[in-house]
């Protein structure tokens, strides 16, 4: 159903904003609905002679016009939300990193995703040694330096260190930026989290020994049914060593496998002379 509204939602030219766990970027299903909607894209753009995504780096989710967005926490780092749990459901901290997935906004995208990227925040103001609330634009990190800009309420602007940061918002345009950032798991880390589960690994035998039943049960059934196969008995092949003859050139009466390269599967109860009359 989720596939169908956004879908749906981006053949219309309508943004749309899904909230779900960030794994779900990773599974193989929202991979084809991304290839699914970027056909969709790419329909409506050789239809208006446009692509809204020419200027995007490309990826399976610019290719698609769909970007991430999470809070930011200290250091600019991606953080949970918090929820209250509903009474009696046992969850007190939210069971999964919860993350924004959002399309549908044609030319518009990389509009969308600058606009995203300025969340409201805190700097730290040296002067007084205060926090101050302000806009965090996480797209301007310097790497090199590890500063960021940030935009104050009285419309100046300053580069702080990561540390003197808090809040604001994350933008990630592909599923290699969430793996980067820890928050979807790579093909490796996939594989050696099933490796040492040991609760998939019960589930696995479990699952073998099951089939392994299933199996045995069929065998004896078709047993009892007499329509169990019967395997070809090994057989041996006797043939004169000395001599190859061709076939035409026998008597009618003598075996002509006994004297080819095989030979003759029968032995002693060949019907045909195995030597050659003088």
């Amino acid at each position: 159903e989720m596939q169908k509204t956004a879908l749906t939602a981006a053949s219309l030219g309508k943004p749309f904003l899904l909230l779900l766990p960030s794994w779900t970027a990773e599974k193989v299903l929202f991979r084809r609905f991304l290839r699914s909607l970027s056909k969709v894209i790419a329909e409506s753009s050789n239809i208006n002679g446009r692509n809204p995504c020419e200027q995007s780096t490309f990826s399976e989710e610019s290719a698609a016009g769909l970007f991430y967005v999470c809070r930011a926490g200290r250091r600019g780092l991606p953080s949970k939300y918090t929820f209250r749990s509903p009474e009696g459901a046992g969850k007190d901290v939210c069971p999964f990193f919860g993350l924004w997935f959002c399309g549908g906004f044609g030319e518009q995208m990389l509009r969308g995703i600058r606009a995203a990227n300025r969340g409201r925040g805190e700097g730290f103001w040296e002067s007084d040694r205060t926090w101050q609330p302000a806009k965090i634009v996480f797209s301007e990190v310097t790497t090199a330096e590890g500063l960021v800009n940030v935009l104050w309420a009285d419309g100046t602007k300053s580069s702080l260190p990561l540390e003197h940061v808090r809040g604001g918002r994350r933008v990630f345009t592909s599923l290699a930026a969430l793996q980067e950032a820890g928050l979807a798991r790579s093909p490796d880390e996939v594989k050696q989290r099933w490796q040492g589960n040991e609760k998939r690994k019960q589930h696995r035998e479990a699952a073998i020994e099951q089939l392994e039943a299933i199996r045995k049960r069929k065998r004896q059934d078709a047993a009892e049914r007499g329509t169990k196969k019967k395997r070809k008995e090994a057989r041996e092949y006797v043939r004169d060593a000395s001599v190859t003859i061709e076939k035409t050139k026998l008597p009618a009466d003598v075996c002509t496998h006994f004297f080819s390269q095989k030979g003759c599967s029968r032995g002693e109860k060949c019907r045909f002379s195995h030597t050659i009359g003088q």
